[in-house]
């Protein structure tokens, strides 16, 4: 080949190259994709939507005169949208009356009740994103459904007008369009604004489905994603500021959950509805206490993750009551759905996308929901009474009449009490065996006067014991006489109390810490008192202050929820409980007092395979104790060995 050529070539082989490179090289980089972001809207929103866009004249009916002959007119009423042979169909009471008018009168009155059956076929007008509908295939029918032929000439002559104004029907989905830009941009991390910025430019309409329970109407957005390259990162140990945003962040989840079940406060929500509620509140709680208890955290990921199983369980309920609110703005609720929806979306893309849950994000979701442009999302301790009530748990406890201090106060070491003082210290050390209880720090400072009774004494232990258990045998005993639980059960359950306060604290709520008395904390200092109350997972149900300076209520508290989990999660299972045995049936209540609602089956998937948690085999431990009367085992983790 000549020297000329060659070049030639080779100048052409480097071009080819170098195109290919452009045209696939950067592929393996990023790669585009069209979402499809449904903005769903049920039947009996739809309606409403209908009514009152259609049904003006008074009374919420629909009414024609024929302008030839005002002997002849119609009233169409109660109009009923549903899903019927897979097409939508709309039904309404129509009365029409015909005659011949003669000066001021009308001959041969003629007056006939039935319905008018019509299927509207939706579509999106794209300039304006106004939902339309096309009506079609008009039927008139008798009370009692059949064809109603005898009466088609007087539909005749109102057909034209009706459809025409059923055409007119133009429901602008705008508003809740609008806000899907704003709340996305709020949940996008800061490295990735500008590419979900490129998607929300890129919204528009998309096509209609129409299903059994709803209309959705799709929002097509186009986003670039990178190829995901290597390994996701693995968890990393958060520095103290990251650990605080983490939390912070987490609380106003917490908080936007909770706002969410408030706006259901008012609804006729069914028993199994309030056991939904309770599993999601209780389940996204336990998951982030068992976050916390690990040193490293996925911060972005696992609120969204919280935010996506959360939804998936309470869309459903929200969806049928906030729907058929009439005093609730439609515009508002759709907003609402559709960004949560939205988010869900989102999350099957992966951290890829940059979706991140932001406070400012959940702010402006729960405001849609509760139609307050003021509302500002809290994470506060105060006991909510709506929040019991919606979940199913009743009026709050009442608080026994037990004084607390509220100042610290160093102990007399001068006085008698400091025997006690250094036997709780050594105490302390024993406690950080899990073989003895879980509870092992001490949290803030409360006074002494009040308190010093129950500090157990190094020596004679059984006088302390004693009380403690008869504020546990006589708080049961008055909550078993109101209690659903069946009375072949109130041994059994008695039994499951004593032995889970002996798991939790070893039957203390207070120890010295550094010369001073506080209420006893778990490890992760999220547990407080005698029975171990996790103060975040059972926020706003129960007096945070009293849980931890009175050991009353927090026996209380302590019993009220293992009544709680033994009559909504075990007795519901009655095959599963008689399978269980007695013994089986107390380390399965203890399971779920432990470690939440999703232990009831985690509990029996380890008795199958015989793979048990160490909670589970102490607690064994203390219960058999607790029905043989080995009460003399109190000292190894009272007063040590």
């Amino acid at each position: 080949m000549k020297p000329n050529l060659m070049n030639k070539a080779l100048h052409l082989i480097v071009w080819l190259f170098i195109m290919l490179v452009c045209l696939f090289g950067f592929q393996g980089n990023a790669s585009g994709k069209t979402l499809n972001f449904p903005l769903r809207i049920d039947y009996p929103l739809l309606q409403s939507l209908m009514v009152n866009s259609l049904f003006t004249d008074e009374g919420s009916v629909l009414r024609r005169v024929d302008p030839a002959d005002t002997c002849r007119h119609i009233t169409l009423s109660d109009p009923r949208l549903s899903w019927k042979n897979n097409q939508l169909q709309l039904e309404m009471a129509v009365n029409m009356q015909g005659g011949t008018k003669v000066g001021d009168n009308c001959l041969f009155p003629v007056r006939w009740s039935g319905y008018i059956r019509t299927h509207p076929r939706p579509y999106i007008n794209h300039t304006n994103w106004h939902l339309m509908f096309d009506w079609q295939d008009t039927e008139l029918l008798k009370k009692n459904r059949e064809p109603a032929r005898v009466m088609n000439k007087l539909w005749g002559v109102f057909e034209g007008p009706v459809l025409t104004h059923l055409n007119s029907l133009s429901i602008d989905l705008n508003p809740p369009v609008a806000e899907l830009p704003a709340f996305l941009l709020d949940m996008a991390a800061p490295a990735y604004r500008a590419r979900i910025k490129n998607l929300v430019n890129s919204l528009k309409p998309g096509g209609i489905k129409a299903t059994p329970k709803a209309l959705t109407v799709y929002i097509l957005g186009d986003v670039t994603i990178p190829d995901k390259s290597g390994e996701e990162a693995a968890p990393a140990t958060l520095s103290e500021e990251e650990l605080e945003n983490f939390m912070g962040t987490w609380e106003t989840w917490d908080a936007f959950l909770v706002n969410t079940l408030l706006s259901l406060s008012d609804k006729p929500l069914t028993s199994q509805e309030r056991q939904v509620l309770l599993d999601v509140l209780l389940g996204t709680r336990y998951r982030f206490a068992a976050e916390l208890s690990t040193d490293k955290h996925r911060p972005n990921d696992f609120v969204r993750e919280q935010f996506v199983w959360a939804w998936q369980r309470l869309a459903p309920i929200l969806r049928k009551h906030l729907s058929e609110d009439p005093d609730r703005d439609p515009w508002a609720y759709l907003s609402f759905l559709t960004a949560s929806d939205a988010l869900s979306v989102m999350d099957k893309l992966g951290p890829a996308i940059g979706i991140d849950i932001s406070r400012n994000g959940l702010i402006r979701l729960a405001r849609m929901v509760s139609q307050n442009e003021n509302l500002i999302l809290h994470y506060k301790p105060a006991v909510i009474p709506m929040l019991r009530n919606i979940l199913g748990l009743g009026p709050p406890l009442e608080i026994p009449n037990f004084a607390a201090g509220k100042e610290p106060l160093k102990l007399n070491r001068k006085s008698t009490d400091l025997d006690a003082q250094r036997s709780l210290m050594s105490a302390v050390k024993n406690m950080l065996s899990p073989r003895q209880c879980w509870a092992s720090t001490p949290g803030a400072l409360p006074g002494i006067k009040e308190l010093r009774q129950w500090l157990p004494p190094k020596q004679s232990i059984e006088p302390y014991f004693q009380k403690v258990k008869a504020i546990l045998v006589e708080t049961n005993q008055k909550n078993l006489r109101k209690s659903a639980i069946p009375a072949k059960y109130h041994n059994l359950f008695q039994q499951v109390v004593l032995a889970t306060a002996w798991q939790e604290t070893c039957f203390r709520q207070f120890i010295v810490d550094d010369g001073k008395l506080t209420f006893i904390r778990s490890y992760n200092n999220t547990s407080v008192g005698l029975m171990q109350i996790n103060e975040r997972v059972w926020r706003g149900m129960y007096n945070i202050q009293h849980l931890r300076w009175n050991i009353h209520y927090n026996a209380k508290a302590g019993i009220d929820i293992l009544d709680n989990y033994f009559t909504k999660y075990a007795l519901p299972k009655s095959r599963t409980v008689a399978s269980l045995g007695k013994d089986g049936l107390a380390a399965c209540i203890y399971a779920m007092y432990n470690g939440g609602p999703s232990q009831f089956s985690g509990y029996l998937k380890r008795r199958q395979t015989g793979r048990f948690y160490k909670t589970d085999k102490h607690f064994k431990e203390k219960y058999n104790w607790v029905i043989n009367n080995q009460w003399e085992r109190l000292s190894d983790c009272l007063v040590g060995k």
